[in-house]
């Protein structure tokens, strides 16, 4: 984000493809070395979230893209992000009993492992195209103001659809236990 806002776009570009790159390749090992985890299924999409919030921060604060899209991918993943926090308290019912049973991830009262939604994974590979092109049409006219006027509708479309998914899936104990 910070590199964004001081105007280093082409290095910007270059972290955001290697940020991608590196969320690509952490699940494609997991997924194939068997290697997935409970505490795997939290910090990935998490690290996604902070990739994501910085990157539309620092790409709204640039004017790279309006404000309407950059405050619903923000509202998103806010929005997730407490919600999950809040439902992991719920399970506990309400009770505080430190760090070490809040974050359980093993044995009895653990964390279920969270799969991610089909639709969600099309969402943050659009949300990284976006910021992609939101930072090569300046740079290099790539792709032009009308595809990324487009992209952003897209995305905007795939962010509400996935964040409404995640709450219908959540209401129908698709999305997570409800013990």
């Amino acid at each position: 984000g910070w590199l964004i806002v001081e105007g280093h776009l082409k290095t910007s570009i270059f972290c955001l493809g290697l940020a991608g790159f590196s969320d690509w390749l952490d699940g494609f090992l997991a997924r194939n070395d068997g290697a997935e985890s409970v505490l795997g299924s939290y910090l990935d999409p998490l690290a996604d979230k902070a990739v994501i919030v910085a990157v539309a921060i620092g790409i709204g604060q640039a004017g790279l893209l309006p404000g309407w899209i950059v405050a619903t991918i923000i509202g998103r993943d806010v929005f997730l992000t407490v919600g999950g926090f809040a439902h992991r308290a719920h399970v506990q019912n309400w009770k505080w009993n430190g760090f070490r049973t809040y974050f359980q991830l093993e044995g009895s009262g653990s964390a279920p492992v969270v799969k991610p939604l089909i639709i969600s994974k099309i969402n943050t590979a659009l949300q990284f195209a976006l910021f992609g092109f939101a930072l090569t049409n300046p740079c290099y006219g790539i792709p032009g103001d009308s595809f990324l006027e487009i992209l952003s509708y897209s995305v905007c479309t795939t962010t509400v659809w996935s964040g409404a998914a995640y709450v219908h899936g959540y209401l129908n104990g698709t999305v997570l236990p409800q013990k």
